[in-house]
């Protein structure tokens, strides 16, 4: 049998158990607060991509969950349209939930295109093979399919060639350079002759050191 003072101090442990259990209760139930809804989304820096361009490359809607890969997703969507060279994302309180805003750094407006070292090749068809234009915003994506089918031509025509890792745009002026490098000849050597000498092969070979090499002319 417990006594009346060994009852009561029972009854004092249950309750403090019980007053502790309510508390963690309490606290679970404030470190597990649901995900802040998205009050407004916002375009800034652009200065001359339209602002819709960039909404529409953006799923983060009004109403949905704020969540840091949801922002991630849309920053790389953003920079996949090619247009700019940074993306930042901010975010702040705002009544209803958190506003969120995409700040651009646009890539600067192409004033003119310089093509160097095409050699075979003439600058205006180069020009006419690229999609990028004078007056145009640089877009990486662009440029990146114009160097596919400029090298890609040129090795249609026989040339080995590849645009260089100067390209690009001069921020300052707008200046897009297009630097080619086009494999030349080197040297020519014959080898396996026996009875005819060299010279004889090397004179009827249009192939000759220091000129472009073109496998045509093999």
């Amino acid at each position: 049998m417990y006594s009346k003072s060994g009852v009561s101090a029972v009854r004092t442990l249950i309750l403090a158990a019980m007053v502790a259990a309510l508390v963690s209760i309490g606290g679970s139930i404030v470190s597990g607060q649901t995900p802040s809804k998205v009050a407004e989304v916002a375009v800034s820096g652009n200065q001359n991509i339209n602002s819709e361009t960039i909404r529409n490359a953006i799923s983060l809607k009004v109403g949905d969950n704020y969540t840091e890969a949801a922002t991630a997703k849309d920053q790389a969507s953003i920079m996949s349209l090619g247009y700019f060279s940074a993306v930042t994302i901010h975010h702040e309180d705002a009544p209803g939930g958190v506003k969120v805003t995409y700040e651009v750094t646009e890539n600067p407006r192409i004033t003119s295109i310089k093509v160097v070292g095409n050699g075979p090749i003439p600058v205006e068809k180069v020009l006419e093979i690229m999609k990028t234009k004078p007056g145009q915003v640089a877009n990486q994506t662009t440029f990146n399919q114009d160097v596919e089918a400029i090298q890609a031509h040129f090795g249609e025509q026989g040339y080995v060639a590849y645009i260089t890792e100067d390209a690009g745009v001069d921020p300052k002026t707008g200046v897009l350079t297009v630097p080619i490098l086009v494999a030349t000849v080197e040297s020519v050597e014959v080898t396996g002759n026996k009875k005819t000498r060299s010279y004889v092969f090397l004179r009827e070979m249009k192939t000759k050191p220091g000129t472009v090499f073109n496998m045509k002319t093999l």
